[in-house]
């Protein structure tokens, strides 16, 4: 009987040692699962020196430590870190808000870096560039490209190739006059050429018009 007590005793030991391992493994394994970050960028260009709010949702299989925005004007350098804070605990929401003398065209540039209490990392940011927000400074499209200006002749261009079917246009309209008038006289259209004040018989047509310079 005594015996059978003992095996009884040292079974319920080895049972809740068992146990009590299996949970301080579970508790002292590493957690490498970082938080999960869902962020929707703001849609359409923002007014420029209007402050500007972001908001993300980010969650942990264990707890968030903290939630970081990154941000910078379009051009600059470096990025200028801002935590962000939690306003909907239940919804895991966390924003922050921009002053208006931050939101400088023609862009600013940003992400988000959320942390873990085991000190896992997650980006939220785009596929290749960091998210964007366009920043309307009431000056159109000019703050993104310039403006195209309508082509100019080239000005080293000779004029003669510019307007070089002006000129056979007028010459033809010349000729056909001078062709006209040389069928009605019956004589040379430039006689006074010849050298003598006869006709050779033979109609000759001087062109004359303005000549490419």
């Amino acid at each position: 009987m005594k015996t059978y007590i003992q095996l009884i005793a040292t079974f319920m030991i080895f049972c809740a040692s068992t146990a009590y391992s299996s949970d301080n493994n579970q508790a002292t394994s590493p957690d490498d699962t970082p938080p999960k970050i869902v962020h929707q960028a703001l849609d359409g260009p923002h007014p420029v020196e209007s402050p500007a709010t972001i908001y993300a949702q980010v969650t942990d299989n264990n707890a968030v430590k903290n939630v970081t925005l990154f941000y910078r004007v379009k051009g600059a350098n470096e990025y200028i870190p801002v935590e962000m804070h939690v306003y909907d605990q239940q919804a895991h929401m966390y924003s922050v808000t921009l002053p208006a003398s931050e939101v400088k065209a023609p862009a600013l540039e940003y992400y988000i870096q959320a942390t873990d209490l085991s000190g896992n990392s997650m980006l939220r940011a785009g596929k290749l560039f960091p998210l964007t927000i366009a920043i309307d400074s009431g000056e159109g499209s000019l703050q993104y490209a310039e403006q195209q200006e309508p082509s100019q002749p080239d000005e080293n261009q000779p004029k003669a190739k510019r307007y070089i079917w002006a000129w056979i246009a007028a010459g033809i309209l010349v000729g056909a006059l001078a062709v006209a008038a040389a069928n009605s006289d019956g004589g040379s259209v430039d006689s006074a050429s010849s050298g003598s004040g006869s006709s050779s018989g033979q109609g000759r047509i001087s062109i004359i018009g303005p000549s490419p310079n």
